[in-house]
């Protein structure tokens, strides 16, 4: 399946600080026809969007050729390839230790994706920065957004 209609969603208004100083908030893939892992999914806003944008950006710069990202609260990842085409595939997994189940395949065009991996990672920033938030996942966001924005620009 080709699909430019690829999203990682981000609910600002559904963020919340733990005791740990830890984002907590939904977020999620939107391809389209589906969600991953799923619609209003929950998890740690800052580090799963900075691992995304992270391997994202790699797969783009052609640092790497694959890389993967887990969701931290359940059995989920994403593993990513690009081709010389600049095509990600984006493999949806759902790992129970029991079977893997994959969810649809996705291809996108690199720079598709990462603009869109970009303007999620800087909703999350804006809305951690009215917040005053700050912590150590913050930082390393924060630090990877300014080194990638200038890509999409």
């Amino acid at each position: 399946m080709t699909s430019e209609c690829i999203s990682l969603v981000v609910t600002p208004s559904s963020f919340e600080r733990l005791k740990t100083g830890n984002v907590f908030g939904e977020i999620y893939l939107d391809y389209g026809s589906g969600q991953f892992p799923a619609r209003g999914w929950t998890d740690f806003v800052l580090r799963v969007s900075t691992w995304w944008l992270d391997a994202i950006y790699s797969l783009h710069t052609k640092a790497g050729d694959r890389g993967q990202v887990y969701f931290m609260d359940g059995p989920f990842r994403i593993d990513l390839s690009i081709d010389p085409g600049d095509v990600i595939t984006l493999r949806l997994v759902e790992d129970r230790r029991t079977r893997e189940n994959i969810h649809p395949e996705l291809r996108v065009e690199s720079r598709v994706v990462l603009a869109d991996a970009v303007s999620a990672a800087g909703r999350i920033l804006a809305e951690c920065r009215l917040r005053g938030w700050q912590n150590k996942d913050f930082l390393a966001l924060e630090d990877l957004y300014e080194g990638v924005r200038s890509e999409v620009r």
